[in-house]
């Protein structure tokens, strides 16, 4: 098999650094899909139809050019408590309700992977529990205030001021930054390789 290409279909930074950061050489594409259209009561359903939903746009809106080989990968992640989604805050106001709600207790992230290659689809999904700690109302404001809660589920990045309110993982890391990377980097590794 000669190397193929490997297609992100996704413009988050930190899947992209992810890939980067264990060898994966890949190309982006940012598929246009209204995530907040596509809801059911299972938030892990609902990560599945988004991730699926990604890789149908991308495909789609590849040129018959493309290498018809290449593998695209397409992902989504959905923090949640039982049913109820904690979505990306679309202002101060909404990450600061979202985060102080996370405050304090417990909550499962899940991140979607469906990808194909060579006319055959495949998906996964990896959950991660994690804790925060109780938040003061000045930790609270000081965190809002970072700004960091712009463009990500649950008003939060792991990698970034939210890692000193987390208590406990219970899970993989990278599923919390939006790709579980111990299982995609199975899958993505043949499409980097000389046989």
């Amino acid at each position: 098999m000669s190397t193929s290409r490997v297609i992100l279909a996704s413009s988050s930074p930190r899947r992209a650094a992810l890939l980067r950061q264990v060898g994966i050489a890949f190309e982006v594409t940012a598929p246009r899909v209204d995530e907040a259209a596509i809801a059911v009561r299972s938030p892990v359903q609902t990560a599945l139809l988004r991730a699926r939903a990604k890789l149908a746009a991308a495909r789609k809106a590849m040129t018959e050019d493309t290498d018809s080989a290449a593998l695209v990968l397409a992902a989504d992640t959905v923090v949640f408590i039982g049913t109820q989604r904690f979505g990306k805050p679309r202002s101060a106001t909404e990450a600061h309700s979202i985060v102080g709600a996370l405050a304090g207790g417990s909550h499962t992230v899940v991140t979607a992977c469906a990808w194909s290659a060579g006319g055959l689809t495949h998906e996964l999904t990896d959950t991660t529990e994690v804790s925060f700690l109780p938040l003061s109302a000045e930790q609270l404001h000081a965190y809002i205030a970072t700004e960091e809660w712009r463009g990500v589920a649950g008003g939060y990045r792991i990698q970034g001021h939210a890692a000193a309110f987390i208590s406990a993982i219970n899970g993989s890391y990278a599923t919390v930054m939006g790709l579980p990377i111990h299982r995609v980097y199975t899958i993505l590794r043949p499409y980097n390789e000389t046989h």
